[in-house]
């Protein structure tokens, strides 16, 4: 494709950015636009996440400059464009967009070659935030230096990390077999790739020697330590990660049932367990006809793990579309309580719950887990041993900044 093609095939994708995440949205794209080369994808979905990376520095720029995003979102991440390029791209062709005036190929050609923070700009503008998640943010990091370290690094790039399947191999073994794979530096199964890869051409993949998993949600499944004796819910399992990590460290031995709402997860981790030779999981639909097995199994299971639906504000690195969309905070946090009610009547006396999000907003977390506990008064905040989890008081955060991962929360609670 030319450059103005692959430009305005991005403003096409933009268009749709708002109405679904962007990952499942840009594969649908590009299936159903198959003439679109690797070459041209790759060209593509780097200019597309740069914009997502820089969305309100890039809005604060085209209000200020009184522009129109179709023109001034694509040109504007692209470092290699010259303005000879830009008057190409705006060639007023079939595929190309209008011609521009020399002052705006001049604007275009100088903001490439400079960073995009300006002087003039907030501080939430120029930490890629809304007023509202601005709001939220702030919340949550009071200090202020906390807040603007946690907000940089959720601007970088999200490493690339892999998780070695115990039941077929070591870590150490497979790492050979991943070029350019390095150990994670906390999850004793993780390994890290500086640059993607096309993980589904490894044979580690194939075979279900590796899966893709970022370190902080292996450090969820560190966190439970789930054992070979274990009976293990999985109440959110969504397609299986945290399962298949979880069933990594008991040797196939115990019980793991993975749920979900949606039957399509449920079907996808299936084909991942049987990939990676789990043998000691089932799955459960809640559905209006799972209240009978919730009902048998109350009270009976040593672990149950609710790694909740929530805002997915500790994902930006990976998915930055999931800033710009509108925020129902109350809705979810009522949603969370409701699964975490639900979930807690299966764990045994003594066992435990884990609640999870890969959220770092602390409505969402030691907000819903303090709404948990005033109303629960058999269930109380245990400590979590693990080493990485340092000093804490049931609560465990992982974030960008200071672990390197994208962020998550655990607490873990124990039913007395």
């Amino acid at each position: 494709m030319i450059e103005s093609a692959v430009a305005k095939t991005t403003s096409d994708i933009l268009r749709l950015v708002k109405d679904r995440p962007a990952d499942s949205m840009i594969a649908d794209y590009f299936r159903h636009n198959r003439y679109i080369g690797a070459k041209d994808k790759k060209a593509i979905l780097n200019r597309f996440y740069r914009i997502m990376r820089n969305w309100y520095k890039l809005r604060w720029y085209m209000e200020k400059q009184n522009l129109q995003p179709s023109t001034f979102l694509l040109v504007l991440m692209d470092s290699a464009l010259n303005g000879e390029d830009y008057a190409e791209i705006f060639d007023g062709g079939t595929y190309a967009f209008p011609e521009l005036d020399e002052a705006s190929i001049k604007l275009f050609s100088y903001m490439s070659k400079e960073k995009l923070v300006h002087d003039d700009m907030p501080d939430q503008v120029k930490l890629e935030c809304n007023d509202d998640y601005w709001a939220l943010f702030s919340d949550t990091f009071t200090d202020s230096k906390e807040l603007y370290n946690e907000l940089e690094a959720m601007q970088c790039e999200a490493p690339f990390d892999l998780r070695a399947n115990l039941i077929k191999t070591t870590r150490d073994e497979v790492i050979k077999e991943v070029p350019g794979a390095e150990p994670t530096p906390t999850s004793t199964f993780g390994m890290r790739l500086k640059k993607r890869i096309n993980i589904n051409e490894l044979e580690a993949f194939k075979t279900g020697k590796i899966e893709v998993q970022d370190e902080g949600s292996q450090l969820i499944a560190m966190i439970v330590d789930a054992k070979a004796k274990d009976s293990i819910v999985d109440f959110c399992a969504g397609a299986g990660g945290k399962t298949l990590a979880m069933a990594g460290t008991m040797s196939n031995k115990g019980r793991i049932t993975a749920c979900d709402i949606f039957e399509s997860k449920l079907k996808r981790a299936k084909q991942r367990f049987k990939r990676a030779d789990v043998q000691n999981t089932a799955t459960k639909l809640l559905d209006g006809n799972s209240g009978k097995w919730l009902s048998r199994n109350n009270g009976k299971i040593d672990k149950v793990l609710v790694d909740a639906p929530c805002s997915g504000s500790g994902t930006w690195r990976r998915n930055p579309d999931m800033k710009i969309r509108e925020l129902d905070l109350d809705k979810i946090v009522k949603t969370q309580g409701e699964i975490l009610q639900r979930a807690c009547r299966l764990v045994k006396r003594d066992g435990y719950l884990y609640y999870a999000t890969c959220s770092m907003f602390k409505q969402e977390n030691e907000g819903v887990v303090e709404a948990f506990l005033a109303i629960n008064s058999d269930f109380k905040l245990e400590k979590i041993e693990c080493d990485f989890a340092g000093e804490n008081e049931g609560y465990f955060h992982s974030s960008p900044y200071k672990t390197h991962t994208d962020g998550f929360f655990v607490a873990k609670i124990k039913r007395n």
